[in-house]
C-alpha cells in the first residue's frame, strides 16, 4: 500500500469512530445511572454484600446492555438476561443435588425457588410492552425466590461459593432490572 492511500483509509475510519463514540458513552451513562439508582437502602446497597462495582461488572456481561439507547430497552435486555441466568442457575442447582444428595435446600432452590424466579421474570417480560407498573411489580417479586433460596441454604448451614454467587447474581439482576424500568418511567 502506498503512503498516498493511508489518508484515504484513515478518514473513513475516523468518521466511524466518531459516530460510535457517543453511542458507547450514552449507553455507559445509562448503565451507570441504573447502578447508582439501585445502590440504595432498598436495593443492593443495604448491606447484602453486593457493591456498586458488582453492578458495573454485571453491565459488561452482555453486549446488548451497551447497545441500549434508553432505560426501557436496557430493562428489557436485563429481563431477558435474568431469565437466561435464572435458567442456568436452576440447572446448576439440579446438578448440585448430586453433590449434596441430602440437602432439601438445594432441591428447593432448583425445583421451587428458581422456577418461581424465572416465572416472575417471564411474566414481567410479557407485561413489559403493555403495563409497566405490572412489570415493575413482577420484577420486585422476583427477589422473593432468591431470598427463599438464601434462607434455605443458610438454614442448612451450607457454605458454597458457587451458590452464594448464583444467588447474588439473581438478586443483583432483580435490583438492576427494577432500577432500569423505574428510570424509564421518570
Amino acid at each position: 500500500m502506498s503512503c498516498s492511500k493511508v489518508p484515504y483509509l484513515l478518514f473513513p475510519l475516523s468518521i466511524i469512530l466518531i459516530c460510535y463514540a457517543p453511542i458507547a458513552s450514552s449507553s455507559k451513562d445509562l448503565a451507570n445511572s441504573v447502578c447508582n439508582n439501585a445502590n440504595n437502602e432498598d436495593g443492593f446497597g443495604n448491606g447484602n454484600g453486593i457493591t456498586l462495582d458488582d453492578c458495573f461488572q454485571l453491565m459488561t456481561m452482555d453486549p446488548k446492555f451497551y447497545s441500549a439507547s434508553n432505560y426501557r430497552d436496557l430493562s428489557k435486555f436485563l429481563i431477558q438476561f435474568a431469565i437466561q441466568k435464572g435458567t442456568e442457575n436452576k440447572n446448576k442447582f439440579i446438578q448440585l443435588q448430586k453433590d449434596f444428595p441430602k440437602s432439601k435446600a438445594i432441591v428447593q432452590c432448583g425445583t421451587t425457588f428458581y422456577t418461581a424466579v424465572i416465572s416472575v421474570f417471564e411474566a414481567a417480560l410479557k407485561e413489559w410492552d403493555t403495563n409497566t407498573q405490572n412489570a415493575l411489580h413482577e420484577i420486585s417479586q422476583s427477589a422473593d425466590g432468591t431470598e427463599q433460596c438464601i434462607v434455605a441454604i443458610d438454614g442448612e448451614k451450607l457454605v458454597n461459593g458457587n451458590i452464594t454467587n448464583m444467588n447474588k447474581m439473581m438478586f443483583l439482576l432483580t435490583e438492576a432490572t427494577f432500577s432500569a424500568l423505574d428510570l424509564s418511567t421518570q
